[in-house]
């Protein structure tokens, strides 16, 4: 019986043990997970580690499948319920931003280094104990509580857009960024935060501020809408002088007091020189780019003929975090297949474009707003297809093509302080943007033997003439019907049978001269002239008789034959950009016996 007893005893022991190893979220699995609705409940979670964790494809976690695990990227992806996470016990980042979370338990993850949970449900978060902790950005939830005690590593955090009504910063002595704008908090004490660089804290129910203890590394003071109408800056009148401390002198009491009103938005700031531009962009089969590039690297692909479909775009200080709104920010929009021009600006890491829909971007324009504008320009250029890497443009101008049905395939961007060499965006061949709506519209028509002149005239590209019916053309008119605002205009001259190339070019819409049925049509060239000629080339094919469809002839080329007595059928024209892609191959397009 006694023997009995302790077996059952034993088994209930280690019985438990597996139970904490496995489905306890304050345990790390000492055994294999099983990868089930009990483990892990939500069942787009239970995918993303059926995809990314689980290497054998076994529905089942080794140890060393979980041991392996340091980074889980979760952001946008509709989850309501991340149970399960605390297996991970060498997680070191995770990001699920842009969810439905409503609970997050992390405590069993005490290796954590970033946490990304903003634009969620979340209304309390307990992230204390956590020596490794560098970064959380907590904003965009309905936080009451949030518990970052005995975190000493802690240097950035973001808890902003929330109803906190006090936060304990008392062990967080490296904290150098406090964004906690838009609470409801009665107080902040960070008189032990002396590392702190950068604060906000606007749009709270503050009595008072003391930044007295901060003097030696606060750069920028965020604080309006408050219940407090001044601040002592006593300690800072020697970073005033220098410029590393500035505020706006028009609500200035004293040398000593920086006075608040209310009604108007009051801030101090200190714009930095160390800015940096970082971007990703979301890509056709591949999703998004696993890290972000920067300052002209490129973001997308080359060669792969994969579309872009989003893109998101940020600046950062020299410590690598977003820069605060008050120095500036960057926006941008995308022309979206179907959708068009994006009717607002994405702003700062904001998505633009979209996911899920595949959808593709077809151009794109970004600019800089607030006081990073006065001293910076932002530079970009994208690889179009069929156009290759475009020009560079800056400054909220288009980059990309509209009308094409063109899909971006890779970009760049790059930040230039005014002054700085501008040198890598000049001497580029091709344009920022083409616009084919802006492409001068082309008309022709012909006489065909036998039937005459055809009745209507075709555009850019569509065939004039006939195949299959053995009959020459005898004439051509050409003409510009609409110009799009360039000067200049059109000419040509034609090939005869016995007669040879015409002497003189005829012009913008006169036909050419019919010698009749007894003299064919061989060979034909046409130009632009005047400002179109700058602009834009004209491409022309001709059917031949036994040679059938010739190569694409240009700008004054020969199209057609000569010396063999074969007639002209029929005939293609069509005005493209200066130097970007022809319609077709070159090979045979002309042939002289």
């Amino acid at each position: 019986m006694k023997k009995i007893c302790c077996l059952i005893v034993l088994i209930m022991f280690f019985g438990g043990l597996y139970y904490i190893g496995v489905n306890s979220e304050n345990a790390y699995a000492d055994d294999e997970v099983v990868v089930d609705e009990n483990n892990f409940p939500d069942e787009v979670f239970r995918n993303y580690i059926l995809d990314n964790v689980d290497v054998d494809k076994n529905k089942k976690l080794s140890v060393e499948e979980i041991e392996a695990i340091e980074n889980v990227d979760l952001s946008d992806k509709q989850i309501n319920d991340i149970k399960g996470i605390g297996i991970f016990g060498n997680l070191k980042e995770l990001n699920c931003n842009n969810n439905n979370l409503e609970d997050l338990n992390l405590s069993n993850n005490e290796k954590l280094e970033k946490l990304y949970c903003n634009v969620n449900k979340i209304s309390e978060l307990d992230l204390s104990n956590k020596e490794n902790l560098e970064y959380i950005d907590a904003s965009n939830n309905t936080l009451n509580k949030i518990n970052v005690n005995a975190d000493i590593g802690l240097k950035y955090l973001y808890c902003g857009n929330n109803s906190l009504e006090n936060i304990n910063l008392d062990d967080n002595v490296n904290l150098k960024y406090l964004y906690c704008d838009n609470n409801k908090l009665g107080s902040l004490d960070i008189s032990k935060n002396l590392c702190l660089i950068s604060l906000r804290c606007n749009n709270n129910a503050m009595e008072n501020l003391d930044i007295s203890n901060n003097y030696e590394n606060l750069k920028v003071c965020h604080c309006w809408n408050n219940k407090f109408s001044s601040i002592d800056v006593k300690n800072y009148k020697e970073k005033i002088a220098n410029g590393k401390f500035s505020y706006d002198s028009n609500y200035r009491d004293s040398e000593e007091i920086i006075a608040y009103d209310d009604a108007t938005d009051k801030i101090i700031y200190m714009s930095s020189d160390s800015v940096s531009v970082k971007y990703k962009t979301q890509i056709q089969t591949y999703g998004w780019e696993k890290s972000y590039v920067s300052d002209g690297e490129t973001s997308g692909t080359v060669g792969k003929a994969k579309r872009l479909e989003a893109i998101r775009i940020k600046l950062v200080d020299e410590e690598g975090n977003a820069l605060d709104p008050l120095c500036g920010s960057v926006e941008y929009r995308t022309h979206v297949q179907k959708n068009g021009w994006e009717k607002s600006f994405a702003k700062d890491n904001a998505l633009s474009g979209t996911v899920g829909k595949g959808l593709r971007l077809e151009a794109i324009q970004i600019k800089l707003s607030g006081p990073i504008a006065n001293n910076f320009d932002v530079y970009y250029r994208v690889q179009a297809e069929k156009f290759g890497w475009l020009g560079w443009t800056k400054n909220g101008d288009s980059a990309g093509s509209s009308g094409f049905a063109y899909r971006l395939e890779a970009i760049q961007i790059k930040l230039v302080k005014n002054g700085d060499d501008t040198s890598f965006a000049n001497n580029i061949r091709l344009n920022p943007f083409y616009d084919k709506n802006k492409i001068p519209v082309l008309k022709y028509k012909t006489k065909v033997q036998i039937s005459g002149w055809e009745k209507n005239f075709v555009s850019n590209g569509i065939l004039s003439g006939t195949i299959g019916k053995a009959k020459g053309i005898e004439a051509i008119q050409i003409n510009v019907s609409d110009s799009k605002g360039y000067l200049g205009g059109i000419k040509y001259k034609t090939h005869m049978q016995k007669i040879g190339w015409q002497n003189d070019y005829i012009a913008n819409g006169e036909p050419t001269r019919d010698y009749g049925k007894e003299y064919r049509l061989e060979a034909i060239k046409i130009e632009l002239t005047g400002d179109l000629a700058k602009y834009f080339d004209v491409y022309y094919r001709v059917q031949a008789q036994k040679f059938g469809w010739m190569g694409w002839a240009r700008n004054g080329e020969s199209a057609g034959t000569a010396g063999f007595g074969y007639r002209l059928e029929a005939i293609q024209i069509q005005l493209v950009y200066k130097n970007t892609m022809s319609p077709g191959s070159a090979t045979g397009k002309y042939r002289k016996k």
